[in-house]
């Protein structure tokens, strides 16, 4: 968790220094710490940036199949890879 936490600073960090951090590069941190809100505000800015599914696909997909019983996330999913 302290890792985590230490990672998503520098990208805050990072991103206020004027230096794009893709929101899929958050997402795969949230994941890992089980955060739903934080997964469903990463999901959607990712769709708005448009993220290419294979992207998110490579550094999260897998693991965000777990929270699929989400409804939001589910949508979000649905939404990048259509299923």
């Amino acid at each position: 968790p302290d890792d985590a936490a230490r990672l998503l600073s520098e990208l805050e960090d990072r991103s206020g220094r004027g230096e794009y951090v893709p929101a899929w590069a958050r997402l795969s941190i949230h994941v890992g710490r089980g955060d739903l809100p934080a997964m469903r505000r990463a999901l959607a800015t990712s769709l708005e940036e448009a993220t290419p599914p294979l992207s998110l696909q490579l550094t999260g997909g897998p693991l965000l199949e777990e929270f699929r019983s989400d409804p939001e996330i589910d949508r979000l999913l649905f939404e990048f890879y259509g299923r």
